[in-house]
């Protein structure tokens, strides 16, 4: 079944898939081709998608439409191509109330007040406005250097999708990724390596009740923009490498919420971990050529808010993500960008289809191999 309501999104037409199974068929089959077709004859300029909760699970995906004439054309079209994929992927049944408990405990865990508490029809498609999440990038042009971003996201995780990548290669892509942006936040591994441990340190000394205040990095526990309360917010508000040869274990993808797992394996891959991270710092196209082009449109993004920053223009109200604590390898005049950087991660790891436990276990050895390489023993 298809359902249609309307976006008043201007350029942009955003289409929600709501699907309750596997949404990677849904996005290789049905995003991919759609946003490659819409590219090929013009219709569609940049495009990206996400995986959301809100209303049911479903696949948030945003399309540039300069030509209002052609819009109809492009609702027309995903409604189609849409519809052809539910008719052969039926969705598993979900419960509304079941729904409206999952949905009320994720809204509280993003910190919204307000959210979309109706299960909406499996297999339907809801043409919303698209509102560009100005909290968490600052004004208008900080929004559109995001969005230049997002787009190539989309296409590199759509390159990972194809081609059926399974889940312990894809968080070993994440990892990468994820230090790969570390290194676009503080270019100096050394310093990021430091200031890194300073942290962990200070962080433990605090949940031993012994808090040194004199210490650089008490400035990142009152928050990471140097003034605001920005870096403790963990949830996000709102949307040839070691490891590329040695996947993130089952195991540990399934529970990486359990902290002596995550221990065991850091212990187990300490060594590819440390090295991984070095030479991503040294040499950030050493990765292949997916975190070559991940690290550049990093970059790209990092000088464009670098320059709205300094003119007072990219000043968001929450930035948060679960790599959130990583912004802290930039100095405290660079952590607000920082913090948006690593957004980017998560977003990329959303349209990875990580799930939280994996993502929290990647941000864990991320911050091990960085803090880790402060020892001048390693």
């Amino acid at each position: 079944m298809t359902a249609a309501q309307t976006d008043t999104g201007g350029h942009w037409i955003g289409a929600h898939l709501f699907h309750f199974g596997d949404l990677d068929p849904l996005i290789t089959d049905v995003v991919d081709p759609v946003t490659r077709e819409l590219a090929a004859d013009g219709t569609a300029g940049r495009s990206f998608f996400l995986r959301y909760w809100e209303g049911g699970q479903h696949v948030r995906l945003r399309l540039e439409v300069p030509d209002p004439a052609r819009a109809p054309r492009v609702r027309d079209l995903v409604r189609e191509r849409a519809a052809a994929h539910f008719a052969t992927h039926p969705s598993p049944s979900v419960d509304a109330a079941a729904y409206r408990a999952f949905a009320s405990a994720m809204a509280a865990g993003e910190r919204r007040t307000s959210y979309d508490d109706r299960l909406h029809p499996a297999g339907s498609v809801a043409f919303l406005g698209y509102r560009p999440e100005y909290e968490a990038y600052g004004d208008a042009a900080c929004v559109a250097a995001a969005e230049r971003h997002f787009a190539v996201s989309s296409r590199l995780a759509l390159d990972v999708l194809r081609a059926r990548t399974e889940m312990g290669r894809r968080a070993a892509i994440g990892l990468a990724a994820l230090t790969a942006a570390a290194a676009v936040c503080e270019p100096d591994l050394p310093t990021a390596a430091h200031r890194l441990a300073a942290a962990a340190r200070d962080a433990q000394e605090t949940r031993n009740g012994k808090v040194n205040k004199g210490h650089d990095a008490q400035e990142a526990r009152n928050g990471a923009a140097s003034t605001d309360d920005r870096t403790r917010h963990d949830a996000p508000k709102g949307e040839n490498s070691a490891a590329s040869k040695d996947d993130l274990p089952r195991h540990v993808t399934r529970k990486a919420e359990n902290s002596a797992a995550s221990e065991d394996d850091w212990r187990r891959r300490e060594g590819a971990v440390l090295a991984q991270t070095r030479r991503l710092w040294d040499a950030p196209d050493s990765g292949g050529d997916l975190l070559a082009a991940w690290a550049a449109s990093l970059r790209a993004l990092r000088d464009d808010l670098d320059l709205l920053h300094a003119a007072g223009r990219c000043a968001p109200l929450d930035s948060g993500s679960p790599h959130a604590s990583l912004a802290l390898v930039a100095p405290p005049e660079r952590r607000t960008v920082s913090l948006i950087l690593m957004r980017c991660v998560h977003l990329f790891h959303n349209r990875l289809g990580l799930r939280a436990g994996t993502e929290r276990h990647v941000s864990y050895l991320a911050a091990r191999g960085i803090a880790g390489l402060a020892d001048s023993r390693r």
